[in-house]
């Protein structure tokens, strides 16, 4: 699994200076920079002279931009850091002035900029900077009900495909050599339980293992009984477990949810609602986080009840579980022909976490 790694290494000399436009002629820059959301660096004397940085990141396509992406330079005195907002700017202040390497990441993406940081100045980068793939892989075992990789195209990064309708997604799931070739690994909602149901312990074991090894998992809606064999604590779901169609009662319609994950509250520029759109029938409900998850996004709904009325429910509509080295998130939405604006936002920033 690739991670970025910090230490002195990122601040070697011989890459190309980065251009860029002077925008501020601030003398006497203060090292208290509360307002711009860095963290003061109290390592820094007061008599080094200081700048900054700004700019704004994109995806790889180029058209999408990053809300949350952590941009740092790391320095003789610490580490000066700061994150974008929703549109994807940032300004980084309070860094001592110099030759630098600027470093911005989102959960396993990120990508270097060499910047020389003036006296009393904060220039702004000369070009929108895109993270980048690198040699990060990602796999996408299709289902019947999900397209992730749609969304995962679209922000201009590559993956590799494996039905998982049919024997080619069990066999990889089989095989933990193959699952350690990527670093994340998305599993789509409709995935063929017939075929998968027999092999599941053996598939739930690997899961567990890719993910505490250092591997990232995202899961949606009727995936869910993978994530339970995977990780029982994780998510309580409706019903009996032993039922796997227990769970499947939610009804269809789009509910106002609350979200409580800090980096999709960024994403949706600082609001803690979302609208969920199930066009569908029979999503799986979970009524609780276990004693392992974390709960990101909250929320009432109706499903159908054993007598077959319609009732009301509340539970975690999204949930995160860091792992040893990795990260899993399970969602109940995913990508649709109704997805609303919200949902894209909150997979998209799911995707950049992971």
């Amino acid at each position: 699994m690739r991670h970025v790694v910090w230490g002195c290494a990122i601040l070697l000399t011989g890459c190309p200076e980065n251009d860029f436009t002077r925008v501020t002629d601030t003398a006497g820059i203060p090292h208290d920079t509360g307002d711009t959301g860095v963290e003061p660096d109290d390592g820094i004397p007061d008599d080094v002279p200081v700048g900054g940085v700004q700019g704004r990141i994109c995806a790889p396509n180029e058209n999408v931009y990053v809300a949350g992406a952590k941009a740092a330079i790391e320095h003789e005195y610490g580490l000066s850091q700061t994150f974008t907002d929703a549109d994807g700017y940032f300004t980084l202040t309070n860094v001592p002035a110099g030759d630098r390497m600027l470093v911005v990441e989102k959960g396993s993406f990120h990508v270097q900029i060499p910047v020389y940081i003036p006296q009393n100045e904060i220039v702004e980068l000369a070009e929108e900077e895109c993270l980048e793939q690198e040699d990060l892989n990602i796999a996408v075992v299709t289902g019947q009900y999900d397209s992730i990789g749609s969304i995962i195209s679209h922000l201009g990064l590559e993956y590799d495909a494996f039905n998982g309708l049919g024997s080619e997604g069990k066999n990889f799931l089989r095989d933990p050599e193959r699952m350690a070739e990527y670093d994340i690994i998305f599993l789509n909602c409709g995935l063929n339980e017939e075929i998968l149901r027999p092999s599941l312990g053996e598939i739930g074991d690997n899961i567990r293992d890719y993910a505490n090894e250092g591997g990232s998992v995202y899961a949606s809606d009727w995936a869910y009984f993978v994530i339970e064999e995977a990780f029982p604590s994780m998510v309580d779901f409706r019903g009996d477990d032993s039922d796997v169609y227990a769970a499947r009662v939610g009804y269809p319609g789009t509910y106002e949810v609350s979200v409580l994950d800090p980096m999709m509250i960024t994403a949706l520029g600082g609001e803690t609602t979302a609208n969920l759109r199930y066009d569908l029938g029979s999503w799986v409900t979970p009524v609780g986080s276990g004693g392992g998850g974390s709960p990101m996004v909250y929320g009432t709904y109706e499903y159908i009840n054993s007598n077959g009325s319609v009732t009301n429910g509340e539970g975690p509509l999204a949930v995160e579980l860091p792992t040893a080295g990795g990260n899993v998130v399970y969602t109940t939405f995913h990508n649709e022909a109704q997805m609303t604006l919200d949902m894209e936002v909150l997979l998209q920033e799911i995707i950049w976490a992971l």
